[in-house]
């Protein structure tokens, strides 16, 4: 049977983000980003999948529609395997490619190049912030660009990032940060400013989520894709 995704496009929001689940539990948030051979390829941080060794996605009811009412909880959600093809542990990127080729969904338009993004630009930013919760609702909150930034990687490399003033959780890693004005995909939440030593419940941080959210900027996804 065929899955066929949709987005919400009102708001020009058109990148489907979905929860991404390892080694069976639900850690965050993935999305649609290319296809490959007819398989359709999703787009996350590389940290959610850590050591995992079974890369699944979540289908919810929504199809990644986040415009339509979403039913919740859930006892069961259908799961598409998925592997992993390409990892960059500078940027934080993982593309992982769907295993079936029953999956289909309209492809992203991503920002072009890293300085056409602007402080102040107002985004959306899409995602699942409380999958490892086990929720799979859907959210979509509105932002603006707070800085522009360069983060130096071992004292060499600089990667092209932004910070959003957006109150980031766990499962939010991996969501897409779209441009309200003109639908274009102009980043990937990476994490936000957290204190180094946080309390735990189990394996959920308390307290780590923050208003000070750092964006991978996504105008370096076309260039991988195209080398895929």
């Amino acid at each position: 049977m065929s899955i066929i995704l949709s987005s919400w496009k009102g708001e020009k929001i058109l990148a489907i983000a979905l929860p991404i689940a390892v080694d069976q539990r639900l850690v965050g948030t993935c999305f649609v980003g290319d296809v490959l051979n007819g398989h359709l390829l999703f787009i996350t941080t590389l940290h959610h999948i850590g050591n995992g060794t079974t890369i699944q996605v979540a289908i919810p009811p929504h199809f990644g529609d986040v415009s339509i009412s979403q039913t919740y909880p859930l006892t069961s959600t259908p799961l598409v395997d998925l592997e992993l093809i390409y990892s960059d542990p500078i940027h934080d990127i993982a593309i992982l490619k769907a295993k079936s080729k029953d999956i289909h969904a309209p492809l992203p338009n991503y920002l072009n190049k890293h300085n056409e993004i602007n402080t102040g630009d107002d985004v959306v930013i899409v995602g699942y912030p409380y999958a490892p919760m086990g929720s799979v609702l859907e959210t979509a909150e509105k932002s603006s660009v707070s800085a522009i930034g360069n983060r130096i990687f071992m004292d060499t490399i600089e990667v092209n990032e932004f910070v959003v003033s957006h109150q980031t959780y766990q499962g939010s890693s991996g969501s897409p940060v779209i441009r309200s004005s003109d639908g274009l995909l102009c980043g990937i939440v990476r994490g936000c400013l957290a204190p180094p030593e946080m309390l735990s419940i189990g394996n959920i941080p308390i307290g780590t989520d923050s208003n000070i959210t750092y964006a991978v900027n996504a105008s370096i996804i076309p260039n991988i894709l195209e080398n895929l």
